[in-house]
């Protein structure tokens, strides 16, 4: 009896992780499919020959951004394999958040001006964390380009550092916006695999569950909750990188 319960329990895990496979993929194709065609557009329009050379330049910067984009997609899949999550994503690395800003503002500027969003970065002092480069830009990306998607539309969306903390270990960014909020009941679900809030703006519900496993893998951590804006605000908590002996004393 034992050995039943135990193989239907086996079966009922594999299931789910099929299930999970499944939708982690189609979510990715998804979310592909977005910079891909804002690409082929981009260069099909390049290749009619009839522009001037500054919109020449702007349309060559924003496929260039878009390419991007997909890559960070991509490395991300591969970073967040399903099969072994921990020990595939690299424990160590180091990064500058003012860097990353300047990177975030320039990646997320597209979606912005599509939305007609005034996107507003704090200027930093030279802040340096303990992950890579490119999944804090990864990272902040998606949750910016999130609250420029779901805030509202002509609104605006904040993004800066938490002057309040005090722990020596940590950065907190804040992203914020003016859009209609996220429901309390919404607030823990919207970071699981495919998962989306309630709203009518499109999305497959991928990138902050990307975010949430990215953190969790180098001791941070990202919630959500009421904005001083009225929209949402993301507290994405981030490990900065101390001299040995500071890092020894604070543990």
């Amino acid at each position: 009896r034992d050995d039943i319960a135990t193989t239907i329990e086996s079966a009922l895990v594999r299931g789910r992780q099929e299930r999970e496979r499944y939708a982690f993929f189609s979510a990715i194709g998804h979310e592909l499919r977005t910079p891909l065609g804002s690409i082929c557009g981009y260069l099909e329009t390049l290749a009619t020959d009839e522009l001037d050379v500054s919109t020449q330049r702007r349309f060559s910067h924003i496929a260039h951004a878009e390419a991007l984009r997909m890559r960070r997609l991509i490395d991300g899949m591969f970073d967040l394999s399903l099969h072994d999550l921990a020990a595939s994503f690299p424990q160590h690395g180091r990064s500058a958040l003012d860097v990353a800003f300047l990177a975030t503002q320039d990646a997320c500027s597209s979606t912005a001006s599509a939305r007609r969003v005034s996107l507003r970065f704090q200027r930093l002092p030279p802040i340096e964390l303990a992950l890579d480069g490119e999944r804090l830009i990864l990272i902040l990306v998606n949750v910016v380009e999130n609250a420029i998607r779901h805030g509202k539309a002509g609104g605006c969306v904040e993004v800066g550092l938490d002057g309040e903390i005090t722990d020596p270990r940590f950065a907190v960014v804040v992203v914020d916006d003016d859009g209609p909020g996220i429901a309390a009941s919404d607030r823990l679900a919207i970071f699981a695999f495919g998962a989306r809030g309630s709203t009518t703006s499109s999305g497959s519900g991928i990138g902050l569950a990307l975010v949430r496993l990215m953190l969790e893998r180098v001791g941070g951590e990202v919630v959500v909750e009421r904005s001083p804006l009225g929209g949402a605000r993301f507290r994405v908590t981030l490990p900065r990188r101390l001299p040995l002996e500071q890092g020894a004393r604070a543990v």
